[in-house]
């Protein structure tokens, strides 16, 4: 599978991990960002325009994580989770 799969897709791989298991999820996606960034230094002193290959590393990250939020209705569990945490506080 590749970046263009992940994006297009949402990433069934991707989607298999969260459901499997949340903190690993937000774990690789950490070091995901890790990796990027470290690529990136290099990058932007061989380009020399300042952090911007970092930037457009951060941008995609986003873009990815956006669009599998969004193709996978994760934007509305979280909305039902907060309803639901704002109905247990209001009964006690």
């Amino acid at each position: 599978m590749n970046a263009l799969d992940l994006v297009c897709t949402g990433g069934n791989d991707v989607k298999k991990l969260y459901e499997k298991n949340e903190l690993t999820f937000a774990i690789v996606w950490i070091i995901v960002y890790c990796v990027l960034r470290s690529l990136a230094d290099p990058l932007n002193e061989i380009i020399g325009g300042g952090y911007s290959v970092s930037a457009a590393f951060c941008v995609l990250q986003a873009i990815v994580l956006f669009t599998f939020i969004r193709r996978n209705g994760l934007r509305e569990l979280n909305a039902a989770l907060e309803r639901l945490s704002d109905l247990k506080k209001m009964m006690g």
